[in-house]
């Protein structure tokens, strides 16, 4: 009978064994928060996605280094930590750059609105409060349609009672006008608004601070 074949494994040998290595939970989370991350560009309240994405790999890196015998998964955090890094920057660049072009937009609306207050063309002023979609198309016979149609007529009343408007009026075409700054910039829902804050000086040295509600409808262009 004969012998078995044998093959008996020296400790050196057991040692260049393939052992088996965990993967770390923190490496895959990182990876799916910085997947997750791209909703940062949709609105700045997003925002805490990339920066939880960063605390989560510096963890999962920390975790995953030093060691063989470390988990797995160094190669998924650092692709984590590059999505995240990459959403959470072009989100900021994407609000910066939103809210300059909508505050340009928004300037450039209210100095025509006051403007035409200045030269006391309250149906054009009264039209500029409204909603574009409900208001008349350019070249439109404003005056006309404000002097026959009396709930429009109603309107452009109410309009020059309004203190604001007749201060504005009161200053005159000449009056200077001078932009102070952005008070406030939010979004509602598709819409943007601004707050501007505005001071108008007539001929005589008064001066009067305005504060302009401006909404943006729809995505910027």
């Amino acid at each position: 009978m004969h012998d078995r074949d044998r093959i008996a494994l020296t400790a050196t040998d057991a040692e260049e064994l393939v052992q088996y290595r965990s993967v770390s939970w923190k490496a895959v989370g990182t990876l799916v928060l910085g997947l997750a991350s791209g909703l940062a560009i949709a609105h700045p309240i997003m925002w805490v996605l990339p920066v939880v994405t960063v605390a989560v790999a510096w963890m999962a890196l920390r975790e995953t280094t030093g060691s063989e015998s470390a988990p797995a998964g160094r190669t998924a955090a650092l692709l984590g930590l590059c999505l995240g890094l990459l959403f959470g920057s072009a989100s900021v660049a994407r609000w910066v750059g939103e809210r300059q072009l909508v505050t340009r937009q928004a300037r450039q609306f209210t100095e025509r609105w006051i403007e035409a207050v200045q030269n006391e063309d309250f149906p054009q002023g009264v039209e500029w409060t409204k909603s574009f979609l409900y208001r008349h198309p350019s070249g439109a016979n404003l005056d006309e349609f404000y002097r026959t149609d009396e709930e429009a007529r109603a309107a452009l009343k109410k309009f020059q009672d309004k203190d604001a408007v007749r201060r504005i009026a009161a200053a005159g075409p000449d009056a200077r006008v001078e932009y102070l700054g952005l008070q406030g910039y939010d979004r509602i829902q598709y819409n943007r608004r601004c707050f501007l804050e505005y001071r108008i000086t007539d001929a005589e040295g008064k001066s009067d601070e305005f504060l302009f509600e401006v909404m943006r409808d729809g995505d910027p262009e």
